[in-house]
């Protein structure tokens, strides 16, 4: 016990920077450290942490160090809803955690995707929906996520991405050598669901990729379905209609054998009928809008 504890402080005298590492709050009411992301994560250092209360964040979010930028409330309380601007809802390098978000709205015309650009980082339990890319001439990269270098990206739900695009999904460069695990890849609106580019070597397990507009897998990635957990199946959102991306109790992304979970949110209502799904909380939440 004595031993480890001198192990201990001698690591953080080694190593200041493990100490030294704070947790920055963002709050809109002025009660956090700041009312809007960048203006946290502009300030924080490398180990940092900026932790998001949950709210409606109409921002392009630029993480340049190595960070954890997490949500207080899980991502269908917290939201970055890219504004009009041209860019990505979100763009992360080397070793940045963004985890427990909706990224939505992002439009991106140079910068790889609409959703988030993730270059070396960690992008998990993330609701990637409705967001674009194209090219001036040739068609973009990726409507939902782009990716480079090493990282993670691990149970988010990638859904409605598109416009002009090779990968209505996940983009993966050349040299990509990540895992892709227990995600939800479906009903992308254009491109691929997901694609490689010659030289990409991910790792896909657990994954469902479904239902996009231009096939599932495309370029090196070969077809993964039926590999390594890999799934391609309807995964059964309680009310994909009016935005419920919930997952019913029938789902095969709920309890996949040797995988559990796939996706960001979870299970919303218990099994019902076809007739009774028509009262579903996304469509009361309609009404009351």
């Amino acid at each position: 016990m004595r031993l480890g504890l001198v192990f201990l402080v001698g690591a953080l005298l080694f190593f200041p920077g493990i100490s030294d590492a704070r947790t920055w709050l963002v709050r809109q009411d002025g009660s956090g450290d700041c009312t809007t992301i960048q203006a946290c994560c502009d300030s924080a250092s490398w180990d940092d942490t900026v932790l998001v209360s949950p709210g409606v964040y109409p921002e392009h979010v630029l993480v340049q160090l190595r960070v954890i930028l997490v949500s207080e409330g899980g991502a269908l309380a917290t939201i970055i809803a890219a504004p009009t601007v041209s860019g990505p809802a979100v763009r992360a390098h080397v070793n940045t955690v963004v985890e427990g978000f909706t990224l939505r709205d992002g439009h991106s015309g140079n910068p790889p995707a609409g959703g988030a650009d993730i270059m070396g980082g960690t992008l998990r339990d993330c609701l990637v929906i409705e967001n674009t890319s194209y090219g001036y001439e040739d068609p973009g990269y990726a409507g939902g996520v782009a990716v480079l270098g090493s990282g993670l990206i691990e149970g988010n739900t990638i859904v409605s991405n598109g416009n002009y695009v090779i990968a209505g999904g996940i983009y993966c460069f050349s040299g990509f050598s990540g895992q892709i695990v227990r995600n939800i890849v479906v009903s992308n609106t254009s491109g691929y669901g997901i694609y490689c580019e010659a030289g990409a070597n991910p790792t896909f397990v657990c994954n469902d990729v479904w239902g996009n507009a231009g096939g599932e897998y495309g370029g090196a990635c070969g077809d993964q379905t039926g590999l390594n957990g890999n799934i391609s199946l309807d995964p059964l959102f309680c009310d994909p209609e009016n935005g419920d991306y919930t997952l019913h109790a029938d789902s095969p992304c709920l309890d996949a054998p040797g995988c559990g979970l796939m996706g960001a949110l979870g299970q919303g209502y218990p099994a019902t009928s076809v007739e009774e799904r028509s009262t579903t909380w996304g469509r009361i939440k309609v009404m009351f809008r």
